[in-house]
């Protein structure tokens, strides 16, 4: 019975550091780009303006304009994209597009995603920004034709 209790954490020590080596990712890495963007179809023109504008604010508070770049690593022909993109531009922030036919080699920690949708049955929008390997994430309450802040920014790094 005591080989049993001791070969456990052993077996369990080795099987962690084969998965490792064997190139299996976390459960926690970034979702492939078909799982970026604006998924919202309902949004009206203003409330992606808004919208981009409350991420914009964010990111000014986070990073600084002057010595960062943005890399998009999706296209952005929504409006809430093309709303971020001008934005983020006008402050001062470098931004290379997303162009598949001219894939460009970059730096991870410049890449930038963006994830708009919906938390269904609840009058929910959430962003979700994703700068190299850290996120950060609000939701925002519709009411009638305005949209709030539902709580703080939320960052995982």
């Amino acid at each position: 019975m005591r080989k049993v209790f001791l070969i456990a954490p052993a077996f369990a020590l080795l099987t962690g550091c084969a998965a490792v080596s064997a190139g299996f990712t976390s459960v926690f890495s970034i979702a492939p780009s078909s799982r970026h963007g604006n998924f919202i179809q309902d949004a009206t023109p203003a409330t992606n303006a808004k919208l981009a504008g409350e991420a914009a604010a964010k990111l000014l508070a986070a990073y600084p304009p002057a010595a960062t770049r943005f890399d998009f690593q999706q296209g952005t022909p929504d409006a809430f994209g093309a709303s971020l993109v001008g934005i983020l531009r006008a402050k001062g922030y470098a931004v290379l597009e997303f162009n598949a036919k001219q894939p460009v080699e970059s730096d991870p920690a410049n890449h930038f995603r963006y994830v708009l949708d919906e938390i269904a049955g609840m009058n929910l929008y959430r962003i979700t920004l994703i700068v190299g390997n850290e996120s950060l994430s609000r939701a925002f309450v519709i009411k009638g034709s305005a949209i709030h802040p539902a709580g703080g920014w939320v960052r995982k790094e």
